[in-house]
């Protein structure tokens, strides 16, 4: 009888760590502190990969000069790497001419930054997995073709895009709530803007800049939520574009 007791006793542990994880206390994937809001709308961004060196999240990298900038800055314990920990620290990145980064990869790994600042050298942008974004520009950037912007991001600063002569279309999310002035300022390439926001963004000025004459430059299309067509018809956005349309 006691024998059959101590069994029931074990069969109850069991049961109740069994009960613990199927309420949602059992581990779940580490996507390194980028917690994506719940948002039906937006396509859900997949799990990074595991690190190859899991004690440095410069090993998910390509460029050297990406790594020596990070290792410089970040490296607070100057082990030669840059733990998780210390890459939740980091609330700024801003490469400048010392450091030619031409390409960004890993900087999905500092999912607290706050402020971006883009070298000249960069081609393509992924900043989806940075969800603390606030403040981004890429003033200057010639060779950016490709951004990839964040779908909590709420603000543009003015001139955020100026003079990025490569970048061919855009993407603004639904989250974006202003936008600066003169934003896509110089901005030849640009074809297409696409803004999923269903209220117009506030704007401060001409988003696309203005000619030697004083008037802004029109490019030829703005997509825009198909509820939201009249809306941005009826706010500054309109005049920038010579046609708004629903997205595609």
């Amino acid at each position: 009888m006691k024998r059959l007791f101590f069994c029931l006793a074990v069969l109850g542990v069991i049961l109740t760590g069994c009960s613990k994880n199927d309420d949602g206390e059992s581990d779940k994937p580490n996507n390194n502190g980028n917690e994506q809001p719940e948002n039906p709308n937006e396509p859900k961004l997949p799990e990074l990969p595991a690190l190859p060196d899991p004690d440095d999240v410069c090993s998910a990298m390509d460029d050297l000069k990406f790594m020596a900038y990070c290792y410089e800055k970040f490296d607070v314990n100057k082990d030669g790497k840059v733990s998780e920990t210390e890459a939740n620290a980091v609330r700024i990145i801003s490469i400048d001419y010392r450091y030619p980064v031409e390409s960004l990869k890993g900087i999905e790994r500092f999912p607290n930054i706050e402020i971006f600042r883009s070298g000249d050298r960069i081609t393509e942008l992924d900043l989806r997995y940075n969800l603390k974004l606030e403040e981004l520009s890429c003033y200057g950037n010639g060779c950016l073709t490709t951004v990839l912007l964040p779908n909590t991001l709420t603000a543009l600063e003015e001139r955020a895009f100026a003079y990025c002569y490569s970048l061919t279309e855009i993407n603004l999310p639904a989250s974006l709530t202003s936008i600066g002035g003169y934003a896509f300022d110089h901005c030849t390439s640009l074809m297409k803007i696409t803004c999923h926001a269903l209220t117009p963004p506030t704007t401060s000025g001409c988003l696309l800049g203005i000619d030697y004459s004083g008037y802004p430059y029109i490019s030829e299309n703005l997509y825009v939520p198909f509820e939201s067509i009249q809306a941005y018809k009826d706010s500054p956005w309109a005049n920038n574009f010579k046609n708004i349309l629903p997205i595609e």
